[in-house]
């Protein structure tokens, strides 16, 4: 089995918001392939699907940012290796349309990642991060993402979400670097 973890807040008041992407992203992937991730299991909303000859589990961690990692550690029994887990989350380093994949790494800072790591005890597996910087001055990172995207930045943001999913597809067919040569992307 391969695993999916998008990472985001739970409720409507963050659903729009930069901090949702990796939620926003899964959602793509779903109504895309057909299927709603929408059981609830471990503190996340949750799905399963036969995709090219491999079962897939798609999870939406519905413990806040800070502790996703729970709901991750909550699933990864069921598959051989941290290396058959892609998290999917927001980077406000990258510019909002750019999205790169990585097979490792830190957490950059970034909560969601840190929690992953901390509870999973390894950095060692696979990561597509996207891109939610817009023009603006970013003053506060924490405050700037809890906010929702901008109308300008709605057709930038629909073109990164079908990518990060034709992304994640390549990923659960080829792998993690066949997946990175095919879209990672510069940053603006």
């Amino acid at each position: 089995m391969k695993l999916i973890a998008g990472l985001g807040n739970p409720g409507l008041k963050y659903s729009k918001t930069r901090h949702n992407a990796g939620f926003m992203a899964l959602n793509t992937f779903a109504k895309k392939y057909g299927f709603k991730i929408n059981k609830k299991k471990a503190n996340a909303f949750y799905a399963e699907k036969k995709i090219n000859d491999h079962l897939v589990g798609f999870i939406l961690p519905q413990t806040y940012m800070n502790l996703s990692g729970q709901s991750i550690k909550a699933f990864t029994g069921r598959i051989d290796s941290l290396k058959d887990l892609l998290v999917v989350y927001d980077d406000i380093d990258l510019s909002l349309g750019v999205i790169r994949l990585r097979a490792n790494g830190s957490s950059a800072g970034h909560n969601g990642m840190k929690s992953a790591i901390e509870t999973l005890n390894s950095q060692d597996f696979n990561r597509l991060r996207i891109g939610v910087r817009g023009t603006q001055e970013v003053f506060d990172a924490s405050k700037y993402v809890l906010n929702p995207f901008l109308k300008k930045e709605s057709k930038t943001l629909k073109q990164a979400l079908e990518k990060s999913a034709d992304a994640i597809h390549m990923w659960i067919k080829e792998g993690i670097d066949k997946a990175m040569l095919s879209y990672n992307e510069k940053n603006k």
